[in-house]
């Protein structure tokens, strides 16, 4: 358990240990001061101090802030990934490319609703629409695979992430 001293007109922490047994005025002392001291949990992400009911409670911790520069968020996609976001002719695929370059410092949130819609929409697109496949098999020319194709019989029944997004 943690040690808090906090003002008893206000209810505001002044001060706290997070070992119960660290020495602390007295009572009387604390009293005559405006203090007066509890004990609880300690403070972290989830615990925090309650002025008015002198305790501490519960939060929700925060979402950690996760940030990428422009260019390591572009890295995380597969060179045909690449290929396929910027030959889509999906007008929000197309936004989001466009978008891209004008982060703000350069920098992608990825805790933001922006970037989750957008990465539902891809993933979305990838899985849902038939995809173009390069053909590993294919060194200096690019032959157009799709689900099923005779020409391509590699390709998966369920298709492939690494396709267009058209």
């Amino acid at each position: 358990m943690a040690l808090y001293v906090y003002k008893i007109a206000d209810g505001s922490l002044m001060s706290w240990s997070p070992n119960d047994s660290d020495p602390v005025a007295s009572d009387t002392v604390l009293t005559a001061k405006g203090f007066a001291k509890t004990t609880g949990l300690p403070l972290d992400d989830t615990h925090a101090w309650d002025a008015p009911t002198h305790s501490v409670i519960v939060v929700t911790a925060p979402t950690p802030i996760r940030f990428l520069s422009v260019f390591d968020f572009a890295n995380r996609f597969t060179p045909a990934e690449l290929a396929a976001i910027r030959a889509s002719a999906n007008a929000g695929v197309q936004k989001f490319v466009f978008m891209l370059p004008l982060a703000l410092n350069l920098t992608i949130d990825l805790n933001s609703p922006v970037i989750t819609q957008v990465m539902t929409l891809l993933v979305a697109r990838a899985r849902n629409e038939q995809r173009r496949l390069v053909s590993p098999y294919a060194l200096s020319q690019i032959a157009e695979c799709r689900q099923g194709s005779k020409r391509c019989s590699f390709v998966s029944p369920i298709g492939k992430m690494d396709g267009t997004l058209n």
